[in-house]
């Protein structure tokens, strides 16, 4: 529903700049007037996008961390509108993630790798979110060595 409420909304905004900017914008573009008129729709778009949150945001890019044995990282942001995160990263050594929200009980309702004891070294995987806070947990399990990750998180609502 908002994507057509979008749509009739930018074509709307189009028709308007048309109507109103046209005689002016023509006297100075050089026969692209449409591109001009397409920008600042587009501009219009952006900032419908920004109200709405719909898109990304990267919230940690090529980050690295140092976890001891036996230690945890813990990463929270928020994430105002439901949809989901995907993190990709390498580590050293095996490692796991938890997530969580402040919106579900427990708090804690993923895992990856899925199945305990297991770990990785590196992976891509996408978990959905809620609307509230989030939590990112990166787990050494290891009580001998410390281990070296680097990861990037984006969130997409």
């Amino acid at each position: 529903m908002i994507i057509l409420y979008l749509t009739h909304t930018l074509r709307y905004e189009y028709d308007q700049v048309l109507e109103r900017y046209y005689p002016s914008v023509e006297s100075i573009c050089d026969g692209d007037c449409h591109a001009i008129i397409l920008a600042i729709v587009g501009g219009t778009f952006a900032v419908y996008k920004m109200m709405t949150g719909l898109g990304s945001v990267e919230i940690d890019k090529d980050k690295t961390v140092n976890l001891a044995p036996h230690n945890v990282y813990e990463l929270s942001f928020p994430t105002p509108f439901a949809g989901y995160i995907i993190v990709e990263f390498t580590a050293t050594g095996g490692v796991y993630f938890l997530i969580g929200s402040s919106n579900t009980i427990p708090p804690i309702y993923a895992r990856y790798p899925p199945m305990p004891p297991d770990t990785a070294t590196s992976g891509k995987f996408i978990i959905p979110v809620t609307r509230g806070r989030t939590y990112v947990h990166i787990v050494n399990p290891s009580p001998y060595s410390g281990v070296t990750v680097t990861y990037t998180i984006t969130y997409v609502s």
